[in-house]
């Protein structure tokens, strides 16, 4: 329901969605569900509760959006569910955009948990985030440009200036209604085209038909930005010779796009370039390829064999996350590095096949060469009760990133340092044992860990990052020692907080923490 009001999905996808969501926490009534049966719901969903009418609240928005990108700020409608995925998402897209040569100083967007406020009238306020990317402008500033944005479309704000508070849009009633062949913010089309081509100075802008084979015309050397984004008629597409450059998201959401063959004059796949293109099970890459952009394949849940080319020297984070048919694949000599996020979600990943020179593979476990650091782990064989090896100092940035299969890690006595995002997404750890001797615990370390309720924090640890536990809904005690000098206030965001203790000595920073922020305080 929250995502037929929230307009921006098509019945398929929301039904894929439901789909995943019960293979992955109801398994054992999978069988009892069908497809045809759950698109039948959904669309039951999308004939009463979907919204109708002119979508002039969402428009105006769009517009403020709009311009507040030509400005320099990347903004994004319902990014994600948290506010982390905001700017993870935000991120992506800014970092492309400067590789690009492109103007990005800041970024803005609001999430579907923010929306979900709205829409089940916990308030009438939606709630925009919002940040810099550089020292100048200050995120005050860019806070100041949104808020000029928003009032001048004609919403009225309310923000204290501060750049640690979100920017409330007031009275806000949600009104999009979705429309299948409809693009998204980042684009405004003023040039003119011929037939079902937006074409300008050799750039393919956007394609407004919908039939289910598309040829592009001759001469085009560039996909622009979400030019087929959301053509779910797609099926089959002809890309000429003469292109060069595909740019991010060009076909992302073409969800019966079944197959593709990239020009040889294509040497980089942009960031989201297929991603929910859940229908396409074969892609043919350029030999000449260098780069896999971030999300390049995100949600190709058909997809089942991939040729990585020789000759590719870069795979960006998330390019094929959630690949779920994708069995077996092989990495060039010639990739400079890798992290879990790449295959994240693949859960029929068993065999990967690295190059010997900078990767060892130990059971389930990519290692560095001196063995001390685990990268990743490979995802179709990341089950149960898993041990991680014997002298083991690091583990790495989203080493075990949405390993929703593990009930159990242990953690090795050597192991000093758990990287950013390493343990995001284990659903099923219930509890973990970090050795004594771990100094550094990154940001969103434990983050959507829901099953975890309590962790000890080892006591040569000085700081609990951001996002640290994040989203673990069943935390109930997180026992903290002396030495914890910080704690950020969003390490515990989106936690029950009306359940969390902190455990701690009287007088210690974390009873201040524990008191000033209302959480209940228990001495140790």
């Amino acid at each position: 329901m929250l995502n037929v009001k929230a307009g921006f999905y098509s019945n398929d996808e929301i039904a894929e969605e439901c789909m995943e969501y019960i293979e992955e926490e109801y398994p054992e009534v999978e069988s009892h569900i069908s497809e045809s049966k759950l698109q039948e719901i959904v669309k039951g969903y999308r004939d009463e509760y979907a919204n109708t009418g002119k979508q002039e609240n969402y428009l105006k928005l769009d517009s403020a959006f709009q311009k507040l990108y030509k400005q320099g700020i990347v903004a994004l409608h319902c990014a994600g569910y948290v506010q982390s995925d905001g700017f993870d998402d935000c991120n992506e897209i800014a970092t492309d955009m400067d590789e690009n040569g492109e103007t990005v100083i800041g970024c803005c967007f609001y999430t579907l948990q923010d929306l979900e406020h709205v829409l089940n009238e916990d308030t009438t306020s939606l709630r925009i985030s919002f940040g810099n990317y550089f020292d100048k402008p200050t995120a005050v500033e860019i806070g100041k440009m949104i808020v000029k944005e928003l009032e001048a479309a004609g919403f009225v704000t309310e923000w204290n200036q501060s750049a640690d508070e979100k920017i409330a849009i007031q009275d806000m009633k949600w009104d999009k209604v979705y429309e299948a062949n409809g693009y998204a913010l980042l684009q405004q089309f003023t040039e003119t085209g011929t037939g079902d081509f937006i074409v300008e100075n050799g750039v393919l802008k956007k394609y407004t038909g919908s039939d289910e084979t598309v040829v592009i015309p001759e001469g085009i050397t560039e996909i622009g930005p979400f030019a087929f984004k959301d053509c779910i008629s797609l099926v089959n597409i002809t890309i000429p010779d003469s292109v060069n450059t595909i740019k991010y998201s060009a076909f992302s959401g073409c969800t019966s796009l079944s197959g593709v063959v990239l020009p040889d004059r294509v040497t980089e796949i942009d960031s989201f370039t297929f991603c929910n293109c859940t229908s396409l099970a074969s892609v043919s890459l350029p030999k000449g390829l260098s780069k896999i952009g971030v999300g390049a394949f995100m949600h190709c849940v058909s997809l089942t064999d991939v040729t990585i080319p020789e000759h590719v020297e870069t795979i960006c984070s998330a390019a094929f996350n959630s690949c779920k048919k994708l069995t077996g694949i092989t990495v060039p000599d010639g990739v400079k590095s890798l992290d879990g996020t790449i295959f994240n979600g693949c859960t029929a990943l068993t065999k990967l096949i690295l190059p010997t020179s900078k990767y060892q593979i130990s059971g389930i476990f990519v290692l560095s060469m001196d063995s001390k650091t685990v990268l990743f782990c490979i995802p179709g064989l990341a089950t149960g009760d898993i041990a991680i090896p014997d002298g083991t100092t690091v583990i790495a940035n989203n080493a075990f990133v949405s390993c929703k299969n593990l009930t159990s890690i242990h953690i090795p006595d050597s192991v000093k340092t758990i990287g950013n995002g390493a343990f995001f997404g284990c659903k099923g750890l219930m509890s973990l044992t970090l050795p004594a001797k771990v100094r550094k615990i990154d940001e969103s370390a434990f983050q959507r860990c829901t099953s975890l309720t309590d962790m000890v924090i080892p006591d040569g640890v000085r700081k609990i990052n951001k996002w640290t536990f994040c989203h673990c809904a069943s935390l109930k005690s997180v026992t903290i020692p002396d030495g914890v000098r910080k704690i950020d206030k969003k390490a515990f965001e989106d936690c029950d907080l009306t359940k969390l203790t902190i455990c701690a000595t009287v007088g210690s920073y974390a009873e201040t923490y524990a008191m000033e922020n209302k959480l209940s305080f228990s001495a140790i």
